[in-house]
């Protein structure tokens, strides 16, 4: 007798990316209308450049006084945000999508040049601006980071600078006796 043979896997094909103006979001579930839908499960989203999953999304329509809508996005759970090589992860996510303006609570990840961060909150200004409050910087990649700046607040411009208030060195966790103001 021959084995009985299982059954391959379907071929998993990588969609194309989404148009500059094109939104699609896959959930498990979707619920909702008159302007706002909520979104659970495992929640994608994919508009131009961003991505963001989380656990639950509600996608909100705030008429504006031209008489367009403003398309809102409010995800909170295991939330990830991506766009270009920017990776931030957190608890919940505020963002506006025509403008890109965002408030990010609790989070972590990485931004250019090389910065890896944890942060109490995160607004996004634009796509090359972070403010960040609550703040902690390094460009060391052990699990364990050698070196990091503390701060009390932060602004990053992508591929240029972060400029920072009340900055804290510490060296294998331990602060240095040195407080910077700027």
């Amino acid at each position: 007798a021959s084995p009985t043979p299982t059954p391959l896997p379907a071929a998993v094909t990588e969609e194309p990316p989404p148009g500059p103006d094109e939104l699609r979001i896959r959930a498990n579930r979707q619920e909702g209308g008159q302007g706002r839908i909520h979104y659970e499960g495992f929640v994608d989203l994919r508009f131009g450049q961003i991505r963001i999953q989380a656990d639950t999304l509600d996608m909100v329509d705030e008429p504006r006084p031209d008489g367009s809508s403003a398309q809102k996005v409010e995800a909170k759970g295991n939330v990830v945000f991506m766009s270009g090589q920017e990776r931030i992860a957190g608890e919940s996510l505020r963002l506006d999508l025509d403008t890109g303006k965002g408030m990010f609570t609790r989070a972590s990840g990485y931004l250019q040049p090389d910065v890896l961060f944890e942060a109490e909150s995160i607004e996004r200004v634009d796509a090359d601006t972070y403010r960040l409050k609550g703040a902690s910087f390094t460009a060391c990649t052990q699990p364990n980071p050698r070196w990091m700046f503390k701060a009390k607040s932060a602004t990053v411009d992508i591929d240029k600078r972060i400029k920072a208030t009340m900055v804290g060195l510490r060296i294998m966790v331990v602060p240095t006796p040195l407080i910077i103001p700027y």
